[in-house]
């Protein structure tokens, strides 16, 4: 049997590429595939761009998962650690390893597709047919400390602010995993300035976990960045020009130096707002002459400091409607790869992207108390981590959190049974009804419609 070529880890599937999968898309084993690894609270969207524009290009995608999946069953490796996976109602989810031919990635299967990752040794975790299907991700926030004093901090943090418990924490970790959860996106404030960064990511990756990063690149040394290269599984610097001072982009820029310096697998960070979308072009310029293969544009969220200046800072209608076009011109002209937020799927349903290829590819708005969880630094657990001042949880084990919390279950109603206009949008349950936290401060309701979705407010 002729094997189709798979998609590298460094460059995915085009439709300008010749490649053909030779045998049909395998649904009945691959339901999604969501690229690259997790390093940011909001980054349940997958790797974007043409890929979602060809039937063909997302037919490879899963077919060469499937491909990976049988030779696997055929004969299962033993230099590496068996691939992770938790069962679900509809089949599970597989945390396929960095040296797959299409990983790294999550990827859910079907009962079939299962089946065939048990054949080929995979490690099964969590608890098969929970009541509440775990998170498949958590950020988790190691410190409320930060000295760079980002306008748009998103949890006010400060010089000053507190750091998590580690004992505390390596306790919620344990939990996490007991659950069946695959990836952390450990942060902050800054998480280079924490001991328990590093203790965290050890633990994790012991457990078999995912640790991913996202740092502004204070208090990073080549010590560190040595040390956070050998365990976590991407690190993202944040790099928001126009947005943050001078210094901040010094710092940025800085630990893109040592971070590859050291061999760690990066990303860089940008929030869009009015202010960082004159400077794209330049940024997108300078990443790919640094060589740095993946880029993550995040939504601006008014929480924290950010909320001070949000209306003056967001994005405007224009320049949302502009967001998907913008991002296939720059992906096209750098040899890009650009990942969105959850925020920003419906700017992707507004230009009619096909929502199967949206569905296959990962892309997830929303996840937020479902696909995503967030613990604080002391403690509490959110649907996700801009959440902390729409409600007022005490620290509670993870497994009585997931189920009971109320907000966390008002979330999960509203994506089920949303109201109008998203009730009758093509795109509901890839969207899940756009940015809670802009909901929250543009309307007083978390529950309402996303009021800067163009589908909702033309």
């Amino acid at each position: 049997m002729n094997e189709p070529e798979a998609p590298t880890p460094d460059r995915p599937d085009r439709p300008d590429r010749p490649d053909r999968p030779d045998g049909p898309d395998r649904p009945d084993l691959v339901r999604a595939v969501h690229l690259g690894h997790a390093p940011n609270c909001s980054a349940t969207g997958s790797i974007v761009g043409d890929m979602l524009l060809s039937a063909t290009a997302t037919a490879v995608l899963i077919n060469s998962v499937a491909v990976w999946l049988a030779s696997r069953a055929r004969a299962p490796s033993r230099d590496e650690p068996p691939p992770r996976l938790r069962r679900d109602r509809r089949g599970g989810v597989l945390l396929v390893p960095s040296t797959a031919p299409v990983g790294p990635a999550r990827v859910e299967l079907t009962e079939r597709g299962v089946e065939l990752a048990l054949a080929g040794g995979a490690s099964l975790v969590g608890r098969a047919h929970a009541p509440r299907r775990p998170p498949d991700e958590v950020h988790f926030s190691v410190t409320e400390r930060c000295p760079v004093g980002c306008s748009h901090c998103y949890i006010n943090a400060t010089p000053k602010g507190r750091d998590a418990d580690l004992d505390q924490a390596l306790e919620s970790l344990a939990e996490l995993d007991a659950a069946g959860v695959h990836e952390l996106a450990l942060g902050g404030g800054e998480a280079g300035l924490s001991d328990a960064t590093l203790a965290l990511a050890r633990d994790a990756r012991r457990r078999g976990m995912i640790p991913n990063l996202t740092t502004s690149g204070a208090g990073l040394t080549p010590d560190l960045a040595q040390q956070l290269a050998a365990v976590v599984g991407q690190v993202n610097v944040s790099i928001d020009p126009g947005l943050r001072g001078a210094s901040a982009s010094d710092l940025g820029w800085r630990a893109l130096d040592l971070l590859q310096g050291a061999g760690a697998r990066i990303g860089v960070n940008t929030v869009l707002s009015a202010s960082t979308w004159p400077h794209l072009d330049t940024l997108a310029s300078k990443l790919a002459a640094r060589g740095i293969g993946e880029w993550q544009w995040l939504r601006l969220k008014p929480s924290g400091r950010g909320k001070t200046s949000y209306l003056e800072d967001r994005l405007t209608p224009a320049q949302r409607l502009q967001v998907w076009p913008r991002l296939l011109d720059l992906e096209r002209a750098h040899g890009l790869r650009i990942r969105i937020d959850c925020a920003m799927v419906p700017f992707l349903a507004a230009h009619q992207v096909p929502v199967e290829s949206l569905e296959r590819a990962g892309v997830y708005g929303c996840p937020a108390g479902d696909r995503l969880g967030s613990r604080t630094a002391d403690g509490r657990w959110l649907p996700c981590s801009f959440a902390g001042e729409l409600t007022d949880p005490k620290p509670t084990p993870f497994a009585e959190a997931w189920a009971g919390d109320a907000l966390l279950n008002a979330w999960r109603s509203r994506a089920e049974t949303p109201p109008a206009p998203c009730d009758q949008c093509a795109y509901r349950a890839v969207c899940r009804g756009g940015c809670r936290i802009v909901s929250a401060h543009l309307t007083g309701d978390p529950l309402a419609p996303d009021p800067e979705c163009p589908l909702v407010s033309p």
